[in-house]
Order: C-alpha cells, then structure tokens, then sequence
C-alpha cells in the first residue's frame, strides 16, 4: 500500500442554486440533524425553497459520507442513505462522494470515524470558541488505502461490532425502563395510598449469634 490523499479517492462535489433544481420543497440535512450517537441522520427537516438558509447549497446522493467541518471532537458524522438522494446538506457539511471503484463508502464511513482521523482534523482545527476545518484540509487527510475486498471485509466486521454495540445500548436501555414499569404495574407504587406498618409485624425476623467460648465445640462442628 502507498500513501495518498483522502481526496484522490472522491468525486468533487460542486455547489448549486436552489432554484435550479425546480423544486419547492427540500430535505434539508444541516448538522443539528446528525444524531452523533449512532452517526446517522436522524433530524433532517422538510422545507420549502424560499424558506431554505443560504448554506442549504449542497445536493447529496446515497453513499455519500457527510463530515461536518465544525468542532471535529464532536465528529458529527454520517453516510447519506437512499431514501435521502437527491436531497440538500449544508455546507457545513465537507460531503465526501467516493469512487466506488478505488474505495468502499463502507469503509470511507468508518475511517472518519476513526480516532487518528479525528485527531488529525482536531491537531489542525482554527478558532478557539468555534473550531472549524476547511473541506480541502479534510481531502488532504494521508491515507493507505487497501485494497477493496480487504476494504470491504473491514467494513463488513466493523458493521457487525456496530449492530452488536446498538443492540448492547438498547438492552441496556431497555432494561432500564422496562424493569420498574414491570415492578409498579406488578406491584403497584410502593408508597402511593399504602399504610405503613413496621416490618417486625409483618414477617417473623431470626437471626444467628458468636459462638460461646465455653461450647468449643460449637467452632468444629454443626452450630444450632
């Protein structure tokens, strides 16, 4: 493998009017619409054109890897699915376009999810109170590229410790919520229009004791 720049590798994404496009409504995608969590686009909102703000300038298509170029620590990113073609990103936004015959959009997805991606746009980012990179920076980031069966079975093992990770975090979740909705419709609210009574009256307490130095016995064998 021979190092490369990230940006040999995508297609150059040009920005465009909306009006253009003879539409009247788009979905637009800014970052707020990125769910960081789970790195997906969990937000984007249906708009009319004329109401669309000036960074709405960037037309996606499926596989697409959007990385947003504002506070890198946050890596606010995500791979545009198919329902979302054709749709409208901001240019906050450096949107990533592979060429799917040089490099998996799998793999493009996980790498800028990778901690010496992360690092390096942090390591470069300008501003103190809004750190930001350019979309050229982020294209210059050196990479050695596999090749594409060896990028598509990294990928392919990194979705499935993925699905495993999102399905730890719903269990988790699940039980969270799930175990004391159980306990109060079993059980109803402990404490709600309940009269207290102390527990010795309810239930018969028996405990156990030291054994007497004067019963040795009682230290080797079975103690009553």
């Amino acid at each position: 493998m021979t190092w490369s720049a990230l940006g040999d590798h995508l297609d150059e994404v040009k920005e465009l009017r909306l009006h253009d496009l003879n539409r009247n409504e788009i979905t637009y995608i800014d970052i707020g619409a990125i769910d960081r969590d789970s790195k997906q686009i969990a937000g984007a909102q249906r708009i009319s054109v004329n109401s669309a703000p000036s960074r709405a300038r960037q037309e996606v298509r499926a596989c697409d890897v959007l990385v947003s170029t504002v506070r890198p620590n946050l890596n606010a990113v995500a791979k545009v699915p198919s329902h979302l073609d054709g749709e409208i990103a901001s240019t906050g936004f450096c949107v990533l376009r592979p060429r799917l015959e040089q490099i998996d959009d799998s793999y493009l997805f996980y790498l800028v999810q990778s901690s010496p991606f992360i690092e390096r746009l942090i390591r470069i980012a300008n501003g103190a109170s809004y750190p930001a990179v350019t979309d050229d920076e982020i294209r210059e980031t050196p990479l050695r590229l596999p090749r594409l069966p060896e990028q598509r079975r990294i990928a392919a093992q990194l979705e499935q410790a993925d699905r495993l990770r999102r399905t730890r975090r719903y269990t988790l979740a699940l039980s969270d919520t799930f175990l004391p909705a159980t306990f109060r419709r079993m059980f109803g609210d402990a404490f709600a229009g309940s009269s207290f009574e102390r527990l010795g009256e309810l239930v018969t307490i028996t405990g156990g004791g030291t054994p007497a130095r004067e019963k040795p016995e009682y230290y080797t064998g079975r103690i009553p």
